[in-house]
C-alpha cells in the first residue's frame, strides 16, 4: 500500500470524498459538516483537488451548502439534488466533547453513481469514505459500485464514523477491509478490534488530544499533538481533517511517521477552532503541506 502512496500522478492530485453533506445543528447555530464534506473541505485548503460526491435535498440548506462548498474550492460538480431533505444532525457538546444524533432519512442516502460520479472516480489519485455513508442497502450498493469503479493504484481511505444507531460493526469491518487507509479513534478501535496493524494497511488511531499512533509496514510511529488554546474549539471534524492531512502527505510520498506527526499537527489546530470547517491558520497549513 505505501508504494501506491509514494507514486504521485500530477502534481495537484485528485481526492474523491464519498459520503454524507449535512448541518450540524450546535447549540450556538448551524455549521455545515458531514465527515467526507469535512474532508473535502481540509483536502482543498492543503492544495488537492478535492471533490465531494454527496447529495442534498432541493431546499434552502441544499442550495447554502452547494455554495459554501463551492467558495471554498471544493469542486461541487458530483454534488445531487433530491426530494429527500438536506441532511441534519442534533448535535450537544458533553464536557467538549461533541455527541450526534443524525436524522434520517435525508438526501446523501441516496448517492447515485451516474456519469458525473463515474468521470470523477476514473480520475480519483485518492478515495475517501466512511462507515456512516452505507446505512442504508442502496447507499452500500452505491458505494460498492463506487470502490469497484477507481483505477488501480488509488489511495482508498476509511475514516470509521460510528454514530448510534448506524454503527453495525459488521458494516464497518466490511469498509475496512476495502481500504488501503483505516482511521478510527480510540473507542471505534475498541469496538472493531483494532489493537495493532493490520495487514497491508495504514492504520491509525487517534486519541483526541493525546498521542496518536499509526502503523505502517510493520512499525508503528506516535505522535502529540501540539498544545493549543482550546477556549474557541468543540473538536468537530478534527478527525476528518487528520485523514485529509495523511492521505495529502502519502500522495506526495512522504514518510508515514511524517505525514502522521503533520497529520496530528493540522488536526489540533481545528480541534482548537468552531466547527468542521473553519478558515485555517495560514501557517497551520503550511505546516501541513
Amino acid at each position: 500500500m505505501i508504494a501506491v502512496a509514494m507514486g504521485l500522478r500530477r502534481p495537484r492530485p485528485i481526492v474523491v470524498c464519498w459520503g454524507e453533506l449535512l448541518w450540524d445543528l450546535l447549540p450556538d447555530g448551524p455549521r455545515l459538516g458531514g465527515a467526507p464534506a469535512n474532508a473535502a473541505y481540509h483536502a482543498a485548503v492543503l492544495g488537492d483537488r478535492a471533490i465531494l460526491v454527496s447529495r442534498v435535498g432541493r431546499d434552502p440548506l441544499g442550495d447554502a451548502a452547494i455554495a459554501a462548498l463551492a467558495r471554498a474550492g471544493v469542486d461541487v460538480d458530483c454534488i445531487q439534488r433530491d426530494d429527500l431533505p438536506t441532511g441534519q444532525v442534533d448535535v450537544a457538546l458533553d464536557d467538549g466533547e461533541p455527541r450526534f444524533a443524525v436524522r434520517a432519512p435525508a438526501a446523501w442516502d441516496r448517492i447515485a453513481v451516474d456519469a458525473a460520479v463515474r468521470r470523477a472516480l476514473a480520475r480519483a489519485d485518492a478515495f475517501v469514505f466512511g462507515t456512516l455513508g452505507r446505512r442504508t442497502a442502496a447507499a452500500t450498493a452505491a458505494l460498492w459500485r463506487a470502490l469497484d469503479a477507481l483505477p488501480a493504484g488509488c489511495l482508498r481511505a476509511c475514516d470509521a464514523n460510528l454514530r448510534p444507531p448506524f454503527d453495525d460493526l459488521t458494516a464497518a469491518r466490511q469498509c475496512v477491509a476495502r481500504a488501503d487507509v483505516v482511521k478510527v479513534d480510540a473507542a471505534e478501535a475498541a469496538r472493531l478490534g483494532i489493537v495493532g496493524p493490520l495487514p497491508g494497511k495504514v492504520v491509525a488511531i487517534t486519541r483526541g488530544g493525546a498521542t496518536a499512533t499509526l502503523w505502517a509496514n510493520g512499525r508503528r510511529h506516535d505522535a502529540v499533538p501540539p498544545r493549543i488554546d482550546p477556549s474557541r474549539g468543540d473538536r468537530i471534524g478534527a478527525g476528518d481533517a487528520y485523514t485529509a492531512a495523511l492521505v495529502h502527505n502519502l500522495l506526495r510520498g512522504r514518510p508515514p511517521a511524517a505525514a502522521h506527526a503533520r497529520a496530528v499537527a493540522y488536526a489540533a489546530h481545528v480541534a482548537a477552532l468552531p466547527g468542521g470547517m473553519p478558515p485555517m491558520p495560514p501557517e497551520a497549513v503550511a505546516a501541513a503541506r
